[in-house]
Protein backbone atom coordinates (compact mmCIF):
# COMPACT_ATOMS: atom_id res chain seq x y z
CA UNK A 1 0.00 0.00 0.00
CA UNK A 2 1.44 3.26 -1.02
CA UNK A 3 0.84 6.24 0.59
CA UNK A 4 1.26 10.33 0.63
CA UNK A 5 -0.15 12.06 4.23
CA UNK A 6 -0.10 9.83 6.94
CA UNK A 7 2.55 9.65 10.06
CA UNK A 8 5.63 8.23 9.14
CA UNK A 9 8.81 7.11 10.85
CA UNK A 10 11.09 9.72 10.60
CA UNK A 11 13.96 10.17 7.90
CA UNK A 12 17.38 11.06 9.56
CA UNK A 13 18.93 14.33 8.46
CA UNK A 14 23.01 14.31 8.50
CA UNK A 15 22.53 16.50 11.47
CA UNK A 16 21.23 14.01 13.31
CA UNK A 17 23.73 11.02 12.19
CA UNK A 18 25.88 9.76 14.57
CA UNK A 19 29.79 11.33 13.21
CA UNK A 20 31.35 7.98 13.08
CA UNK A 21 28.65 6.90 10.61
CA UNK A 22 29.68 10.05 8.14
CA UNK A 23 32.47 10.07 5.93
CA UNK A 24 35.65 12.48 6.38
CA UNK A 25 36.43 14.75 3.74
CA UNK A 26 39.31 16.21 5.94
CA UNK A 27 40.95 13.74 5.20
CA UNK A 28 41.15 15.31 1.45
CA UNK A 29 41.43 18.70 2.48
CA UNK A 30 40.67 20.46 6.14
CA UNK A 31 38.99 22.87 4.63
CA UNK A 32 37.46 24.93 1.76
CA UNK A 33 40.46 27.38 2.16
CA UNK A 34 42.78 24.57 1.04
CA UNK A 35 40.66 23.44 -1.59
CA UNK A 36 40.79 26.81 -3.32
CA UNK A 37 44.44 26.90 -2.55
CA UNK A 38 44.76 24.07 -4.37
CA UNK A 39 42.47 25.64 -7.40
CA UNK A 40 45.01 27.81 -7.08
CA UNK A 41 47.79 25.71 -7.83
CA UNK A 42 45.89 23.72 -10.51
CA UNK A 43 45.62 26.83 -12.60
CA UNK A 44 49.60 27.36 -12.75
CA UNK A 45 50.42 23.68 -13.38
CA UNK A 46 47.71 24.34 -16.47
CA UNK A 47 49.38 27.67 -17.57
CA UNK A 48 53.14 25.54 -17.20
CA UNK A 49 51.64 23.17 -19.75
CA UNK A 50 52.72 25.51 -22.47
CA UNK A 51 56.20 25.23 -22.24
CA UNK A 52 56.48 21.44 -23.24
CA UNK A 53 54.02 22.13 -26.23
CA UNK A 54 55.81 21.24 -29.65
CA UNK A 55 59.06 19.89 -27.45
CA UNK A 56 58.23 16.37 -26.53
CA UNK A 57 61.02 14.75 -29.06
CA UNK A 58 63.77 17.25 -27.88
CA UNK A 59 64.92 14.74 -25.22
CA UNK A 60 63.68 11.32 -23.14
CA UNK A 61 64.01 13.60 -19.78
CA UNK A 62 61.92 16.30 -21.09
CA UNK A 63 59.11 14.45 -22.15
CA UNK A 64 59.47 12.49 -18.93
CA UNK A 65 59.22 15.68 -17.01
CA UNK A 66 56.17 16.69 -19.63
CA UNK A 67 54.43 13.30 -18.68
CA UNK A 68 55.02 13.81 -14.79
CA UNK A 69 53.83 17.17 -14.75
CA UNK A 70 50.03 15.92 -16.01
CA UNK A 71 50.41 13.05 -13.59
CA UNK A 72 50.74 15.61 -10.90
CA UNK A 73 48.06 17.88 -12.47
CA UNK A 74 45.93 14.92 -12.69
CA UNK A 75 46.21 14.04 -8.96
CA UNK A 76 45.42 17.62 -7.67
CA UNK A 77 42.17 17.58 -10.14
CA UNK A 78 40.88 14.27 -8.62
CA UNK A 79 41.52 15.78 -5.13
CA UNK A 80 39.92 18.87 -6.14
CA UNK A 81 36.84 17.35 -7.93
CA UNK A 82 36.48 14.45 -5.30
CA UNK A 83 35.93 16.90 -1.78
CA UNK A 84 33.56 18.77 -4.42
CA UNK A 85 31.71 16.14 -5.38
CA UNK A 86 31.42 14.54 -2.29
CA UNK A 87 30.58 17.64 -0.73
CA UNK A 88 27.60 18.39 -3.47
CA UNK A 89 27.02 14.36 -2.31
CA UNK A 90 25.77 15.42 0.85
CA UNK A 91 23.38 18.14 -0.20
CA UNK A 92 22.55 18.62 -4.09
CA UNK A 93 20.36 21.52 -2.59
CA UNK A 94 23.23 23.39 -1.40
CA UNK A 95 24.24 26.13 -4.03
CA UNK A 96 27.70 26.25 -2.73
CA UNK A 97 28.62 22.84 -2.97
CA UNK A 98 27.14 22.89 -6.54
CA UNK A 99 29.17 25.77 -7.22
CA UNK A 100 32.34 23.99 -6.27
CA UNK A 101 31.39 20.98 -8.19
CA UNK A 102 31.04 22.88 -11.13
CA UNK A 103 34.47 24.53 -10.61
CA UNK A 104 35.89 21.38 -10.24
CA UNK A 105 34.45 20.04 -13.42
CA UNK A 106 35.09 23.16 -15.27
CA UNK A 107 39.26 23.15 -14.02
CA UNK A 108 38.99 19.28 -14.90
CA UNK A 109 38.35 20.10 -18.64
CA UNK A 110 41.19 23.11 -18.71
CA UNK A 111 43.58 20.53 -17.49
CA UNK A 112 42.68 17.64 -20.38
CA UNK A 113 42.66 21.12 -22.75
CA UNK A 114 45.94 22.29 -21.80
CA UNK A 115 47.50 18.46 -22.19
CA UNK A 116 45.35 17.71 -24.96
CA UNK A 117 48.96 18.47 -27.60
CA UNK A 118 50.50 15.19 -25.65
CA UNK A 119 49.08 12.50 -27.71
CA UNK A 120 49.06 13.79 -31.14
CA UNK A 121 52.63 15.50 -30.59
CA UNK A 122 53.78 11.81 -29.84
CA UNK A 123 52.16 9.76 -32.11
CA UNK A 124 54.11 12.05 -34.97
CA UNK A 125 56.92 9.41 -34.04
CA UNK A 126 56.98 6.27 -35.39
CA UNK A 127 56.12 3.46 -32.90
CA UNK A 128 59.77 2.71 -32.42
CA UNK A 129 61.04 6.13 -31.99
CA UNK A 130 58.61 5.99 -29.11
CA UNK A 131 59.57 2.75 -27.57
CA UNK A 132 63.35 3.34 -28.24
CA UNK A 133 62.70 7.41 -26.27
CA UNK A 134 60.87 5.91 -23.52
CA UNK A 135 63.43 3.79 -22.81
CA UNK A 136 65.97 6.28 -21.77
CA UNK A 137 63.16 7.56 -19.32
CA UNK A 138 64.61 8.65 -15.41
CA UNK A 139 62.72 5.64 -14.40
CA UNK A 140 62.32 3.51 -17.26
CA UNK A 141 58.99 1.60 -15.97
CA UNK A 142 56.86 3.90 -14.93
CA UNK A 143 55.39 4.97 -18.13
CA UNK A 144 55.72 1.63 -20.17
CA UNK A 145 52.05 1.17 -19.87
CA UNK A 146 51.15 4.51 -21.29
CA UNK A 147 53.59 4.07 -24.34
CA UNK A 148 52.03 0.86 -25.44
CA UNK A 149 48.42 2.17 -24.95
CA UNK A 150 49.14 4.90 -26.65
CA UNK A 151 51.24 2.92 -29.71
CA UNK A 152 47.93 0.52 -29.52
CA UNK A 153 45.04 3.42 -29.56
CA UNK A 154 47.38 5.15 -32.44
CA UNK A 155 44.36 5.28 -35.09
CA UNK A 156 41.65 6.82 -32.44
CA UNK A 157 43.77 9.73 -31.89
CA UNK A 158 43.35 12.78 -33.45
CA UNK A 159 45.13 16.09 -34.22
CA UNK A 160 46.23 18.54 -31.56
CA UNK A 161 43.51 20.67 -32.35
CA UNK A 162 40.32 18.56 -32.42
CA UNK A 163 41.43 16.95 -29.43
CA UNK A 164 42.12 20.26 -27.63
CA UNK A 165 37.96 20.92 -28.80
CA UNK A 166 37.47 17.13 -27.58
CA UNK A 167 38.42 18.04 -24.10
CA UNK A 168 37.05 21.64 -23.85
CA UNK A 169 33.65 19.66 -24.59
CA UNK A 170 33.47 17.40 -21.24
CA UNK A 171 31.43 20.30 -19.66
CA UNK A 172 29.07 20.02 -22.14
CA UNK A 173 29.10 16.48 -22.29
CA UNK A 174 28.73 16.33 -19.03
CA UNK A 175 24.85 17.76 -19.03
CA UNK A 176 22.66 14.42 -19.19
CA UNK A 177 24.20 13.33 -15.86
CA UNK A 178 24.03 17.06 -14.01
CA UNK A 179 20.50 16.88 -14.79
CA UNK A 180 19.50 13.22 -13.66
CA UNK A 181 21.61 13.57 -10.58
CA UNK A 182 19.86 17.10 -9.70
CA UNK A 183 16.74 15.04 -10.28
CA UNK A 184 17.29 11.82 -8.44
CA UNK A 185 19.15 13.05 -5.72
CA UNK A 186 17.35 16.39 -4.41
CA UNK A 187 13.96 16.97 -6.92
CA UNK A 188 12.74 12.72 -6.48
CA UNK A 189 10.53 12.30 -3.52
CA UNK A 190 9.23 8.85 -2.86
CA UNK A 191 5.90 8.28 -1.33
CA UNK A 192 5.80 6.31 1.83
CA UNK A 193 4.37 2.48 2.20
CA UNK A 194 3.67 0.12 5.56
CA UNK A 195 6.29 -2.02 6.01
CA UNK A 196 5.63 -5.87 7.64
CA UNK A 197 4.53 -4.41 11.16
CA UNK A 198 2.21 -2.25 9.62
CA UNK A 199 4.16 1.31 10.57
CA UNK A 200 4.20 4.19 8.06
CA UNK A 201 7.63 4.40 6.00
CA UNK A 202 8.24 7.03 3.64
CA UNK A 203 10.67 5.29 1.16
CA UNK A 204 14.36 5.96 0.50
CA UNK A 205 17.28 4.34 -1.82
CA UNK A 206 18.60 3.46 1.15
CA UNK A 207 15.42 2.19 2.31
CA UNK A 208 13.95 0.42 -0.70
CA UNK A 209 16.75 -2.78 -0.76
CA UNK A 210 16.46 -3.32 2.69
CA UNK A 211 12.02 -3.59 1.45
CA UNK A 212 13.37 -5.46 -1.13
CA UNK A 213 14.66 -8.20 0.94
CA UNK A 214 11.23 -8.32 2.92
CA UNK A 215 9.85 -11.81 3.57
CA UNK A 216 6.61 -10.60 2.80
CA UNK A 217 5.51 -10.20 -1.09
CA UNK A 218 2.85 -7.07 -0.02
CA UNK A 219 6.03 -4.97 0.81
CA UNK A 220 8.23 -6.18 -1.53
CA UNK A 221 5.68 -5.46 -4.11
CA UNK A 222 4.31 -2.53 -2.38
CA UNK A 223 8.30 -0.86 -2.45
CA UNK A 224 9.10 -1.73 -5.68
CA UNK A 225 6.15 0.35 -7.20
CA UNK A 226 6.62 3.20 -5.15
CA UNK A 227 10.10 3.35 -6.11
CA UNK A 228 9.59 3.62 -10.22
CA UNK A 229 6.74 6.18 -9.53
CA UNK A 230 8.13 9.94 -9.05
CA UNK A 231 10.44 8.42 -12.66
CA UNK A 232 6.98 7.54 -13.94
CA UNK A 233 6.38 11.03 -12.93
CA UNK A 234 8.98 12.89 -14.42
CA UNK A 235 9.48 10.45 -17.93
CA UNK A 236 9.71 12.94 -20.09
CA UNK A 237 13.02 15.18 -18.21
CA UNK A 238 14.37 11.11 -17.88
CA UNK A 239 13.84 10.64 -21.54
CA UNK A 240 15.47 13.46 -22.50
CA UNK A 241 18.77 13.52 -19.83
CA UNK A 242 18.78 9.41 -21.53
CA UNK A 243 18.55 10.79 -25.36
CA UNK A 244 21.07 13.42 -24.55
CA UNK A 245 24.05 10.28 -22.88
CA UNK A 246 23.15 8.41 -26.22
CA UNK A 247 23.80 11.74 -28.31
CA UNK A 248 27.14 12.45 -26.53
CA UNK A 249 28.73 8.92 -26.40
CA UNK A 250 27.57 8.71 -30.45
CA UNK A 251 29.60 11.85 -30.98
CA UNK A 252 32.79 10.71 -29.24
CA UNK A 253 32.46 7.10 -30.72
CA UNK A 254 32.45 9.38 -34.28
CA UNK A 255 35.00 11.51 -33.29
CA UNK A 256 37.35 9.19 -32.39
CA UNK A 257 36.76 7.09 -34.99
CA UNK A 258 35.28 3.88 -33.59
CA UNK A 259 32.33 2.12 -35.61
CA UNK A 260 29.89 1.63 -32.83
CA UNK A 261 29.84 3.02 -29.32
CA UNK A 262 30.35 -0.64 -28.18
CA UNK A 263 33.52 -0.65 -29.77
CA UNK A 264 34.41 2.99 -27.99
CA UNK A 265 33.48 1.60 -24.47
CA UNK A 266 35.46 -1.11 -24.71
CA UNK A 267 38.47 -0.26 -26.07
CA UNK A 268 39.95 1.36 -22.59
CA UNK A 269 40.34 -1.71 -21.07
CA UNK A 270 41.59 -3.57 -24.69
CA UNK A 271 38.37 -5.40 -24.29
CA UNK A 272 37.61 -7.66 -28.17
CA UNK A 273 33.86 -7.86 -29.20
CA UNK A 274 34.47 -11.09 -29.12
CA UNK A 275 35.51 -11.52 -25.82
CA UNK A 276 32.30 -9.43 -24.52
CA UNK A 277 30.11 -11.14 -26.97
CA UNK A 278 31.23 -14.57 -25.32
CA UNK A 279 30.85 -13.21 -21.87
CA UNK A 280 26.74 -12.40 -22.98
CA UNK A 281 26.62 -15.98 -24.55
CA UNK A 282 28.14 -17.82 -21.24
CA UNK A 283 25.86 -16.04 -18.80
CA UNK A 284 22.91 -16.09 -20.50
CA UNK A 285 23.12 -20.12 -20.75
CA UNK A 286 24.55 -20.41 -17.52
CA UNK A 287 21.04 -18.41 -16.30
CA UNK A 288 18.92 -20.64 -18.68
CA UNK A 289 20.77 -23.67 -17.31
Amino acid sequence: MITTNTKQTENLTRDKIDSKLKWNLGDIYQSDKDWENDMEKAKTMITDAKKFMGKLNESPKFLFECLTARTELGKTIFNLFQYAHLNKDLDNRNSKNQAMNDRAAMISAQAGAAFSFVEPELLKMTDEQLLEISSKFPKTDEYDFYIKELIRSRKHIRSEEVEELLAQSAMVARASDTIFTALDDADIIYPSIKDKDGNEVQLTKQKYMKFMESSDPRVRQDANEAFYQPYKEHINTTGSSLSSSVTKDLFYAKARKFDSCLKASLDSDNISLDVYHSLLDNTESDLSG
